[in-house]
């Protein structure tokens, strides 16, 4: 049992370097304006809330954003991109989840 907890909390944390990678890596979305980005960085999270849960999901993007704010240094700054990532990074992986868990099925 401690040998799987250990696994599933050492995936998620890899999972959360992944995804701030992935955050790294985002580039304009062309002939769109410069603001916004294509940006894969959701997509950890996701792979995360399928196999381990909702909560698994949460706790990557928290780890990526948590990455995000110590790397670029707005600790002082009221982290308001991080904050709003965080929220729209939740309202992607949530409604996803549960569709799956609706539709699991071979029909679906």
């Amino acid at each position: 049992m401690k040998k799987n907890k250990v696994k599933k909390t050492v995936t998620l944390a890899m999972m959360g370097s992944i995804s701030y990678l992935l955050m790294l890596l985002n580039f304009p979305f062309p002939g769109f304006p410069s603001f916004l980005n294509v940006d894969f960085s959701d997509i950890p999270a996701l792979m995360a809330a399928l196999i381990f849960g909702p909560m698994a999901g949460i706790l990557v993007e928290f780890i990526k954003n948590l990455l995000d704010l110590v790397m670029t240094g707005t600790l002082t700054a009221v982290p308001v991109g991080h904050i709003a990532n965080f929220i729209a990074g939740i309202l992607f992986v949530l409604p996803t989840y549960y569709v799956f868990q609706k539709i699991n099925s071979k029909k679906g």
